[in-house]
């Protein structure tokens, strides 16, 4: 199942949980800067997405994860949720983060 979320400060609360904050942007624009308390950036662009996920994140985790404005993110959402993942969104993606002054 797949949550969208406006707001990843829900997440820190629930990070007593296995919870990984993923972004799926191109490593240029994780680079540029992105959310502090990411733990994992896997490019959804990149064909070998899916594996490189499955190898980095347990089973049993639950995935937040954002790309620069929220589409490529719905990408990544499917494939992970379709792999079995508990997967929250960011609505507005990075952007919206930056904007929102956080």
């Amino acid at each position: 199942p797949v949550t969208l979320i406006p707001d990843l400060r829900a997440v820190w609360t629930a990070r007593k949980a296995s919870v990984v904050v993923l972004d799926v942007r191109r490593l240029d624009e994780h680079e540029a800067g992105h959310i502090v308390g990411t733990t994992l950036h896997i490019d959804v662009l990149q064909p070998s997405f899916d594996s490189i996920a499955v190898k980095s994140i347990k089973p049993e985790s639950t995935v937040a994860l954002y790309c620069r404005s929220g589409n490529r993110s719905k990408r990544a959402a499917s494939i992970l949720a379709s792999k079995g993942y508990r997967v929250i969104e960011l609505a507005t993606g990075y952007n919206g983060w930056v904007q929102a002054g956080r």
